[in-house]
């Protein structure tokens, strides 16, 4: 059993909203790449631990703004959110501005991982000096 009961009069004893597909924007459910990817990289990430300025990676660059490629180019780092990019924060030197790759499904189903991968080693710089106490 699921653990969630339709209860008299057709309600249940919990909040649906986050199981419904129509949360999502028009423009991520009619994409079938999108869904598969993003479901993917969703289960691959379960029980990953979690970086504060870990991002998806799935189908980045999918919906954009005007302003998209001035900020870009004035060293912003965007987040996805429903597929939209938005400004996250400004990188200060071109070191810290992480580069978007294809997505490499994390190695599976016979697809190699990106070897040189800056977006990973700021990553794993980020991790050893805040939470390990390193450099």
């Amino acid at each position: 059993s699921s653990g969630i009961n339709a209860e008299y009069g057709g309600q249940t004893s919990i909040d649906m909203f986050s199981y419904d597909v129509n949360r999502y924007h028009p423009d991520c459910t009619k994409d079938d790449s999108w869904i598969l990817e993003r479901s993917h990289e969703a289960y691959a990430k379960n029980y990953a631990m979690i970086f504060i300025h870990d991002e998806n990676l799935a189908k980045r660059d999918m919906r954009t703004d005007a302003l998209h490629d001035k900020l870009l180019s004035k060293g912003c780092v965007f987040q996805q959110r429903q597929g939209f990019e938005r400004p996250g924060w400004f990188a200060v030197d071109s070191i810290n501005q992480p580069e978007k790759k294809p997505y490499d499904w994390y190695g599976a189903y016979g697809n190699v991982k990106h070897e040189k991968y800056s977006y990973r080693d700021y990553l794993e710089e980020d991790y050893t000096v805040k939470v390990k106490g390193g450099k």
